[in-house]
C-alpha cells in the first residue's frame, strides 16, 4: 500500500517528531511506501519495518527557486513484490532559471539527501534539531505581534492580526511544540548546551 502526504511544515529540511512518529504508525498498520510533500525542502528518507518513508520528496514544479532548498527534488525508483521492498535510488533533480526539472548526476546532491536521512536515525538528534525551529519561529511570532501592537498604538484602530495569528493552527502547533519541549525540560537542556558550545 502507497500513501501520498501532505503534510510537514513549509521550508524546513526536517521532519517534527510528531512526523515522523504518525509515518511510523502508518507502516506498523500495514503501509509499504510513504511519499510526503508540502515543505518544498527535500527531507530525509527512512526504511523502517518492512516499508520506506520518504517525508519529503521537494519542490517539484513550483516556481519558488529564490528561496533556500526551494530548487532540489528527487524522485524515487522502487523495485518491489507483491510481498516485499527490494531496492530504493535515489532521483535527484534541480530547477533551472527557467523553472524546468534537471535530472541531476552529482554526488553532492545525493550526499545532502543521505546526510539528511542520517539524522533519522538519531532520535536525541532529530529532537534537538526540531526544538530549534518552533523557537525560531516563536520568536518571529513575538516580532510579529510586536508589530502589530506598536501599530494599533500608532493608528489607534482596532487591529485583528494579532486575534489572526494566535487562533492559527500553525501557531497553536508551535506552541504545542514549544509546551512539550519546556514541560519536560528539554528546551532549556538545548539552550543551556547552546550556550556552552558558542
Amino acid at each position: 500500500m502507497l500513501i501520498s502526504l501532505h503534510f510537514g511544515w513549509e521550508y524546513q529540511l526536517y521532519p517534527s517528531p510528531r512526523d515522523i512518529d504518525l509515518c511510523r504508525e502508518f507502516i506498523d498498520a500495514g503501509a509499504d511506501i510513504i511519499l510526503g510533500h508540502h515543505p518544498h525542502y527535500p527531507q530525509g528518507i527512512e526504511r523502517y519495518g518492512n516499508g520506506i518513508i520518504a517525508y519529503s520528496l521537494g519542490n517539484f514544479i513550483w516556481d519558488q527557486n529564490f528561496v533556500g532548498h526551494t530548487a532540489s527534488s528527487y524522485a524515487l525508483e522502487i523495485e518491489l513484490t507483491k510481498s516485499r521492498i527490494i531496492s530504493v535510488r535515489i532521483l535527484p533533480s534541480r530547477m533551472n532559471r527557467n523553472y524546468r526539472l534537471e535530472h541531476v548526476t552529482d554526488s553532492e546532491s545525493i550526499d545532502e539527501i543521505n546526510s539528511l536521512s542520517a539524522a533519522l536515525k538519531r532520535r536525541q538528534r532529530m529532537n534537538e534539531l526540531w526544538y530549534f525551529i518552533p523557537r525560531n519561529k516563536m520568536l518571529e511570532f513575538i516580532k510579529i505581534f510586536t508589530n502589530v501592537l506598536k501599530e494599533r498604538r500608532v493608528r489607534k484602530k482596532k487591529s485583528h492580526n494579532l486575534l489572526l495569528y494566535v487562533t492559527s493552527p500553525r501557531f497553536r502547533y508551535t506552541m504545542n511544540s514549544l509546551l512539550c519541549f519546556i514541560v519536560t525540560c528539554r528546551a532549556f537542556y538545548y539552550e543551556i548546551k547552546k550556550k556552552i558550545l558558542r
